[in-house]
C-alpha cells in the first residue's frame, strides 16, 4: 500500500530540486501560475497574478524578477498597452515541467509496485544549487 504522506512528501522533494523553490514558495507559485494559464490558453497579467496568489504585491514582483532574471519566465510588454505586462513560461520552466511530470509519474509507478522505494536511503541528496546566484563579493583594493 502506498503511503500518501510519502508519495507527497518525495514529490516535495523532487519540485525542490527540480523548481526554483529556494527559501520560497513565491517563485514556484509564480511559475506554477504562468504555465497553468499558458496550457489553458490564457495569458496571465501582472494584474491577474497578483491578484490570484496570496501574497504582496512586492513580494511578487520581487520573484519574478528575479525569474525573468534567471531564465524562468519571460515578461512581455502588451503592444496595445505597454503599461501591462503579459507574464510567458519560458522555454526552460516548460523542459522542468515536464521532466518533473517524467519524473513524479516514473516515481508513482515505482511505489505501486514497491511502496518502500518512497522511503528516504541512508545518504541524503546533495542540496540543489539555488536558482538565483548571489552576487560576487567586490574585492576593494586599497
Amino acid at each position: 500500500m502506498i503511503h500518501p504522506e510519502l508519495l507527497v512528501y518525495r514529490m516535495r522533494q523532487l519540485a525542490s530540486e527540480m523548481l526554483p523553490m529556494e527559501g520560497s514558495n513565491i517563485p514556484v507559485d509564480i511559475c506554477l501560475a504562468v504555465a497553468f494559464h499558458h496550457r489553458m490558453g490564457e495569458t496571465l497579467t501582472m494584474k491577474g497574478l497578483v491578484h490570484e496568489l496570496p501574497y504582496s504585491e512586492a513580494g511578487i514582483q520581487h520573484n519574478l524578477r528575479d525569474l525573468e532574471r534567471s531564465g524562468w519566465v519571460e515578461v512581455r510588454r502588451c503592444s496595445e498597452d505597454r503599461r501591462v505586462r503579459r507574464l510567458h513560461p519560458s522555454a526552460k520552466l516548460e523542459q522542468a515541467l515536464n521532466r518533473y511530470w517524467d519524473t513524479t509519474v516514473d516515481m508513482v509507478d515505482r511505489a505501486r509496485h514497491d511502496p518502500e522505494s518512497l522511503v528516504p536511503r541512508e545518504d541524503p541528496p546533495a542540496r540543489p544549487e539555488p536558482f538565483i546566484k548571489p552576487p560576487a563579493m567586490i574585492r576593494q583594493s586599497g
